[in-house]
């Protein structure tokens, strides 16, 4: 819906201007291995979901599907700022070696 909205670029809900902000809550069930995407409309209504989904399924990291996604966008025209955050659901902590943690990687 919000793709067609008329006025889709109006925010109707900050910080910082009202004492108190009403908030939108959803649940949904988590899975190990769901992948989240946190973006901004610079990405969303540069490419259709399709693409995006296209983007996201392909090999490599998450920094590499990011990076994927913003170039993907500012080849479509890049209209406006581009933010992404993609973020792997674990139910358990991925353990490191000591080497790895103690080189921070």
């Amino acid at each position: 819906q919000a793709q067609y909205a008329t006025h889709k670029n109006l925010v109707t809900r900050a910080l910082g201007v009202e004492d108190t902000v009403l908030l939108e809550v959803n649940e949904y069930r988590v899975e190990d291995d769901d992948l989240y995407l946190f973006c901004s409309d610079g990405l969303s209504d540069m490419m259709s979901d399709e693409r995006i989904a296209a983007i996201l399924v392909t090999a490599g990291t998450l920094e590499e599907k990011a990076q994927a996604l913003v170039d993907a966008a500012n080849d479509a025209g890049g209209r406006d700022n581009i933010s992404v955050i993609l973020a792997y659901a674990r139910s358990k902590p991925v353990r490191k070696g000591l080497l790895s943690r103690m080189l921070g990687k």
